[in-house]
């Protein structure tokens, strides 16, 4: 089911590059902070979608069952889908500042999935979880430096539970590998 989704996902975004004129663009980044490969790919004039898979810190799940105590954390692989419609390039155009590299403010959905993990300070009944919520974001690039920061709600889920965190955030920099 998992493949279906994703080429059903790469064929809409390999179709609809040529069916708009794009004021994103194609970016490959390098992240620091959750290390890995972001590839963001234009699917409209103002609209990406973001392919994110590297290995990335992260805490518990409320409502998931976990075993532990104090601030949990874990480092595991994760894959991060997220759209993103930037509402601001024609302004930040206007006023002279970089929209280069999709540098500006956004709106989006995010689907998030973790899996068995490398390390951690508590155990989780389930290796894989889940979560999606929509986001509010901006991105800036200066030169090749990538810094992106986006924050909102999530449902998370695995095997076994369900929950509602009101607020998660990310935050990372990259170094910019490719561009149109």
């Amino acid at each position: 089911m998992r493949q279906s989704y994703l080429i059903t996902l790469i064929l809409l975004t390999v179709f609809s590059n040529g069916l708009f004129g794009q004021t994103t663009e194609k970016v490959l980044t390098l992240n620091f902070i959750n290390p890995g490969i972001d590839f963001e790919t234009p699917i409209g004039q103002k609209t990406t979608i973001a392919i994110n898979a590297g290995i990335g810190y992260g805490t518990s799940y409320p409502e998931l069952s976990t075993t532990g105590t104090g601030f949990l954390y874990l480092i595991s692989p994760f894959v991060d889908l997220q759209t993103r419609k930037y509402y601001n390039l024609n302004k930040r155009n206007d006023l002279g500042k970089n929209t280069n590299m999709n540098s500006g403010n956004f709106y989006g959905l995010r689907f998030l999935s973790r899996s068995k993990e490398f390390k951690s300070n508590f155990e989780r009944d389930n290796d894989i979880d889940f979560a999606i919520g929509p986001t509010w974001g901006l991105k800036r690039t200066y030169n090749r430096i990538n810094l992106i920061f986006d924050i909102g709600p999530i449902i998370y889920w695995d095997k076994a539970s369900t929950g509602f965190f009101p607020l998660t955030f990310e935050l990372n920099l990259g170094y910019i590998l490719t561009k149109n």
